[in-house]
């Protein structure tokens, strides 16, 4: 039986709320790339649900899903290259 774990929920809620990266995960003990990973898990649960969305005809919800992807969709978390020339 595995158990659902909660810990990045505080980071990844502060990133889609705003914060700098680091700002966002300075409480937590977890490693970057494993939080990084989480929010890109994220994004792909949240494209997922806004295709059941668009499929059930909740364009309030699809509006919603939106503006959740808009929010954790930014700055290093998504660069295609982490190596800065």
């Amino acid at each position: 039986m595995s158990l659902i774990n909660f810990h990045l929920v505080d980071a990844v809620y502060k990133w889609a709320g705003g914060f700098d990266f680091k700002d966002a995960v300075i409480d937590t003990k977890a490693p970057e790339g494993t939080i990084v990973k989480t929010i890109m898990r994220l994004n792909m649960l949240l494209g997922n649900i806004k295709n059941v969305c668009r499929i059930l005809g909740s364009s309030a919800l699809e509006a919603k899903v939106d503006e959740a992807v808009e929010a954790i969709r930014r700055d290093i978390v998504f660069c295609q290259n982490l190596y800065l020339t």
